[in-house]
């Protein structure tokens, strides 16, 4: 019996010792999964922060856009409402020429003309504008032309004014 006792205490010391091993490995586990679980949370939050900044980053831009975008509309609109009163301007003014060439091509319709000038129909032989020309033209007749001699050089030869 003091054989199986030996026996029996050698097992319960083995036992004990693989609970005791597995006790301290369950410690050891159980801290490297709170070392994990802290690592992640540290790694969760600074996932979160980032995505958070990023978040900020991207609506300012998106507000610088939009605010951009509304200018560039407010201006296209002013822009637009300035060429639409010169159109309106412009097609005023050419409504009131041709109320005016109405008004003019009426009353010359009406007006009495007691020679007709003359046209193709009626052609006219002659004019004094020729005469009048020539008029002109001996105005210029005081230049003398000059032509080489022996007392005079060459080089003075040729239209002098006088």
């Amino acid at each position: 019996m003091n054989y199986i006792n030996r026996q029996f205490d050698a097992y319960k010391d083995w036992a004990q010792t693989t609970i005791d091993t597995l006790a301290t490995g369950q410690d050891t586990l159980n801290q490297q999964i709170l070392d994990l679980q802290a690592r992640n949370e540290q790694n969760v939050a600074d996932i979160v922060s980032t995505f958070n900044d990023q978040l900020a980053a991207s609506q300012t831009s998106a507000d610088e856009q939009i605010a951009s975008l509304q200018n560039l509309m407010m201006q296209q609109d002013q822009q637009f409402q300035q060429a639409n009163l010169a159109q309106q301007q412009q097609a005023a003014a050419a409504q009131a020429a041709y109320e005016e060439q109405r008004r003019q091509a009426e009353a010359l319709s009406r007006a009495y003309v007691p020679n007709m000038e003359p046209t193709v129909s009626n052609l006219t032989y002659g004019s004094n504008r020729r005469q009048q020309e020539d008029e002109n033209a001996n105005l210029l007749s005081s230049l003398s032309m000059l032509t080489p001699s022996s007392s005079v050089s060459p080089t003075l030869a040729g239209l002098q004014i006088a």
